[in-house]
């Protein structure tokens, strides 16, 4: 039996909940030099199992039958930044996600100032860490440091403890107090 049988789905539209249209932008950014580097060792690492050309240790007999997982993993925290990897080996590159994302912010935050405009950014990947390097926390400093927007106007969700930090974030938010989450 099909679950679409046995159930009767709704969705906003049809039942009459007001939404704002999705607006989606698609923005293309070619990889960095460090990035180009990086596949190629990922792909020979692929095909051959060679963990020393990420600079990792030999694979155990474990992780060799799940060496693609792990390839995947890496890709995947390459594509964001090479710092997820190694935040110490590798280094902030202009062409970065985080660059290109604290700039479009900043483009959108000085574009409806006047309306307090708020922003919500998310990551599945590197969310934020008190006291711990992360992507998050990174956009922050670019959107501080290089483009001077008060740090009390962009807040960590995570910041909140309780339910009653996240309705104080909230309200803050809906006066415009905090511009970007």
């Amino acid at each position: 039996m099909f679950y679409g049988e046995i159930c009767d789905f709704r969705t906003a539209k049809d039942i009459g909940i007001d939404r704002p249209e999705k607006h989606e932008i698609l923005h293309h950014i070619p990889p960095t030099p460090e990035q180009e580097a990086f596949i190629g060792k990922l792909m020979e690492f692929a095909k051959t199992g060679d963990a020393t050309l990420l600079d990792r240790a030999p694979l155990s007999e474990r992780e060799e039958k799940a060496k693609m997982l792990i390839a995947t993993d890496l890709a995947r925290k390459m594509s964001l930044d090479m710092r997820m990897i190694d935040p110490v080996k590798y280094s902030d590159h202009i062409d970065n996600k985080a660059s290109h994302c604290a700039k479009l912010l900043c483009e959108y935050y000085r574009k409806y100032d006047e309306q307090k405009g708020t922003q919500l950014v998310f990551s599945d990947l590197g969310t934020y860490k008190p006291g711990e390097w992360s992507v998050y926390s990174e956009i922050k400093r670019k959107l501080v440091e290089d483009y001077g927007i008060p740090s009390s106007e962009i807040r960590f969700i995570q910041e909140c403890k309780n339910e009653k930090a996240k309705k104080a974030m909230v309200e803050a938010v809906n006066r415009g107090d905090i511009r970007i989450v």
